[in-house]
């Protein structure tokens, strides 16, 4: 499976420096045709200075039917980008 480099992302604030969001990503097959669904659900927490923050996400992998091909849980932690 290849996908398209284009994705749906949504997010929102919830509370202080907290805020949700949902990722979504079209797969499509090596002949062209519909592969399925990656969606990723999370929110993360802000630190006080707004440039790190933690969360959880949720992620499945789903056929053209809606099917959970995989799924799970995970962790993650971001720190702001600096650029020059």
């Amino acid at each position: 499976m290849r996908y398209i480099p284009i994705c749906f992302i949504n997010s929102a604030p919830f509370g202080s420096g907290d805020f949700k969001f949902v990722i979504l990503q079209n797969n499509i097959n090596d002949d062209g045709s519909a592969g399925g669904l990656y969606v990723v659900k999370g929110a993360m927490t802000l630190n006080s200075a707004g440039d790190a923050g933690s969360g959880k996400v949720s992620f499945q992998i789903l056929d053209n039917s809606g099917k959970a091909i995989v799924s799970g849980t995970a962790t993650f932690t971001a720190t702001k980008l600096k650029l020059d």
